[in-house]
């Protein structure tokens, strides 16, 4: 049977029946539209090939779990499945846990330069700007004691202690955009003190 004519619905049931041969004609049909979704979360922290990867997964798994009862019919089926898949790996890698894996640095890469400098730079805390900074809060806590509010001032001890935003707003039980407000008003209130 060519399976080029024939339909997805019969290609999954094929598949089913033992044909690996269906299994990739469904992919070749599906890739570029796969390829193409995945193309839309360029900022998700993730290759488009990873994205690309987790569609497919998510493709195959579609295959799989696909009856013929579906009354919207195996396109319709796969695409949700398909996007779904690099829909929440896009999520996952936008999450605050997977910030180091996003930005790791390659040992094979030329372009980094000499490792140690750039571990050096971008892992190890400088002991001396630690200090520097602890002086800054002790600086601004003390001089401004009755111009922050108490939010504002945990705000600043954690800014100040190199905290992103993402864990400000954690440990202090707020949206990072609640974190973000706080630091302005900061910012305001020791400029129009200074």
């Amino acid at each position: 049977m060519p399976y080029c004519s024939a339909t997805d619905e019969e290609l999954v049931q094929l598949w089913r029946n033992g044909c690996d041969e269906a299994e990739v004609e469904l992919i070749r049909r599906y890739l570029p539209k796969i390829r193409a979704y995945a193309s839309r979360f360029r900022f998700s922290g993730m290759e488009r090939d990873d994205l690309v990867q987790e569609g497919l997964i998510g493709f195959i798994k579609a295959i799989s779990a696909y009856r013929d009862e579906n009354i919207s019919g195996f396109s319709a089926f796969a695409g949700v499945c398909f996007r779904n898949s690099i829909k929440s790996a896009a999520a996952r890698a936008l999450e605050d846990k997977n910030i180091p894996l996003s930005n790791y640095l390659s040992l094979s890469d030329d372009s980094i330069g000499n490792l140690p400098d750039t571990l050096q730079s971008s892992i190890f805390v400088d002991p001396e700007q630690t200090v520097i900074r602890r002086e800054l809060l002790d600086e601004a806590l003390s001089k401004n004691s009755g111009v922050l509010s108490a939010f504002e001032k945990r705000t600043l001890t954690l800014y100040l202690s190199g905290c992103s935003y993402g864990e400000m707003a954690k440990k202090l039980g707020c949206s990072p955009k609640s974190v973000d407000n706080a630091l302005q008003r900061v910012r305001r209130k020791l400029k129009a003190v200074s």
